[in-house]
């Protein structure tokens, strides 16, 4: 944002699509590929490669966002079991006991 190089609605969008990164590796057993395919799809396509151009441009990344806040919303809303827990890769199988908790 300082450099100009990302737009005020950019810093919102990247940490909405983070909850979308966290569900891919939930959802995949941690693997990183898919959220690797994921963001190489983003960085491939660019607003200017769909012919946005002037007005239409700035606001493109506000756009954006809106789409990014809906996308969250319906995952979050359609698997909401997801956030509720831990994956099971991230859980210990040996649980603590009491004792040595503390």
């Amino acid at each position: 944002m300082v450099l100009g190089s990302l737009a005020p609605a950019g810093l919102p969008s990247t940490v909405a699509i983070t909850f979308l990164y966290v569900w891919l590796v939930n959802r995949t057993d941690g693997s990183l590929l898919m959220p690797l395919l994921f963001h190489a799809s983003q960085g491939a396509l660019t607003f200017g490669m769909l012919g946005f151009t002037g007005a239409d441009a700035d606001r493109v990344p506000v756009v954006y966002f809106g789409v990014l806040v809906v996308a969250v919303a319906v995952t979050i809303g359609f698997d909401h079991t997801a956030w509720r827990s831990a994956p099971a890769s991230a859980v210990n199988e040996e649980p603590v006991p009491a004792a040595l908790a503390h």
